[in-house]
């Protein structure tokens, strides 16, 4: 009877280990589901938030109701109150550096860091004035904010949405690229030397040497 009852209890804790090991792999494999799908929107959104606010009339931008809640959408001062309206921008360089996830998928939130940067936009600003042509002056585009932001997401209907962006610092944008100066010149001087040619010696003009008339 004893034999039989260690048997049952060996059995019975065995399968609360392998329970616990399945639910930890599951709970594992969710949250690492999770993450990624929560690092692209996160990534991707905020690029197209950009692109939506550097160039609104360029149909490449993307959706941005794919990434953002509507909420977190009317409440974005960079969307309401656009700085760019009216500039000519062709092109801009968007990065976004993620430095932490973490997801919950059993009650569907998840938050991220991250910090944005955009350090060159090509285009031109309207100053509004005109030159001695009767043309519009142009100039540089505002340069862009690097900030460092934590987004909220929540999961529903069945993806990722972002629905909060709070800036945590502003930081000092990244340095401007210094070209090297060129390299200067070397020039080789390539020196020739002429050998002169050793004086020849007729015949006569060696010692104990005579001429014999010929015939």
């Amino acid at each position: 009877m004893k034999y039989a009852l260690r048997v049952l209890l060996f059995i019975a804790l065995l399968l609360l280990a392998v329970l616990a090991v399945t639910g930890i792999c599951v709970i594992g494999f969710k949250i690492a589901e999770a993450s990624g799908n929560v690092y692209v929107i996160a990534s991707e959104g905020m690029q197209v938030r950009a692109a939506t606010i550097l160039m609104p009339n360029d149909a490449k931008t993307g959706d941005i109701t794919k990434y953002f809640t509507s909420e977190c959408i009317a409440e974005d001062y960079a969307l309401r109150d656009n700085p760019y309206i009216g500039d000519r921008i062709t092109s801009f360089d968007h990065r976004a550096t993620v430095q932490s996830i973490w997801a919950q998928p059993w009650n569907n939130k998840a938050t991220v860091t991250l910090t944005e940067t955009v350090n060159t936009i090509r285009g031109t600003h309207l100053t509004g004035e005109v030159d001695e042509n009767g043309l519009q002056k142009e100039t540089a585009c505002a340069p862009w904010e690097k900030r460092q932001y934590k987004l909220t997401l929540r999961y529903a209907q069945q993806r990722w949405l972002i629905e909060k962006l709070e800036i945590l610092a502003v930081l000092e944008p990244d340095p401007t690229p210094t070209q090297e100066p060129p390299m200067s010149d070397v020039r080789t001087t390539t020196t020739t030397t002429t050998a002169t040619p050793e004086p020849t010696l007729s015949p006569s003009a060696l010692p104990g040497t005579s001429l014999a008339p010929v015939g």
